[in-house]
């Protein structure tokens, strides 16, 4: 990885002048855009950029799945992916996001499935909800800043107790079973 601009560009990432301009502008820029300035800042070439950026930093991987692939894949097959806001704060850092401060990678599922209508109970956009984050979304971003070698190690964890129980609670059915039968 490299810094340009003050923003860390992953290997695989080629930029243009054009790229690298745009970096320039978004380090220089001394406020935050406005609410006003979100839906122009959202179809920019920016923003585009940014996307590219952090969805390679991602590592082509949907942060709340560790296991579903995004963006362009080996074998050429396009993967949907969406990059969401962590907090109301990102919106009002337009144009400053930070990336697992402010923004992650998601799949197209993960977030407006996961996210935007199991996690907030139904309601499908931040303005409807009364906290956004709730508790639930909240413990979902700490999810999904962790480093994947965590998560996998969570999973890997969870799958041997859940597996482990499992045994257990067949054993004792098994015990349970043999004591009727007496």
């Amino acid at each position: 990885m490299r810094i340009v601009h003050g923003v860390l560009i992953p290997r695989g990432i080629k930029l243009s002048t054009e790229d690298k301009k745009l970096l320039e502008q978004r380090k220089l820029r001394k406020r935050p855009l406005t609410r006003a300035e979100k839906d122009a800042y959202m179809n920019s070439a920016e923003w585009r950029l940014m996307q590219r950026i952090w969805l390679a930093r991602a590592g082509y991987r949907c942060q709340m799945f560790p296991w579903k692939k995004i963006g362009k894949t080996v074998n050429g097959k396009y993967r949907g992916y969406e990059i969401h806001h962590l907090h109301k704060k990102a919106y009002r850092r337009l144009g400053k996001e930070r990336y697992k401060r402010d923004v992650v990678v998601l799949s197209t599922f993960a977030h407006q499935w996961v996210y935007h209508r199991i996690l907030s109970l139904g309601k499908t956009t931040v303005q409807k909800q009364k906290k956004f984050p709730n508790l639930a979304q909240q413990i979902m971003n700490i999810w999904c800043i962790l480093p994947y070698f965590v998560k996998w190690i969570w999973i890997i964890v969870s799958m041997v107790i859940f597996i482990l129980i499992l045994l257990q609670m067949s054993d004792l059915l098994h015990h349970r079973l043999l004591w009727y039968a007496q």
